[in-house]
């Protein structure tokens, strides 16, 4: 990811990210970082329960929105969303965790 694009997003009050395989370490990574966000949505795709785990503890204390979209293709299970709520940032007034038609099938 270029330099300029993390910077902007470190310092983002708002931020919508599209997560998979191939950027879940350096997105966890730069979220640790991002002092100022607000409101975080993001689309989830092909991933598992140790993502929600490393996403709660990547949040960051200035959180008060989490959507998460799950596709189809993850494999997130209650285990999972357990391992995320535990370590919600205080102040988080809304989360949105939304899955697609069938998922859990």
């Amino acid at each position: 990811e270029p330099r300029a694009a993390t910077e902007a997003k470190l310092n983002t009050t708002k931020l919508v990210e599209y997560v998979d395989k191939s950027n879940m370490r350096s997105f966890v990574f730069t979220l640790g970082r991002c002092r100022m966000l607000q409101d975080l949505t993001l689309f989830i795709e092909g991933l598992r329960d140790s993502f929600m785990a490393a996403l709660g503890r990547a949040l960051p204390g200035s959180l008060r929105t989490l959507k998460l979209q799950l596709r189809q293709s993850s494999a997130i299970t209650d285990g999972g969303v357990a391992a995320l709520a535990q370590r919600l940032p205080g102040g988080l007034r809304s989360l949105h965790l939304v899955g697609d038609p069938g998922l859990g099938d």
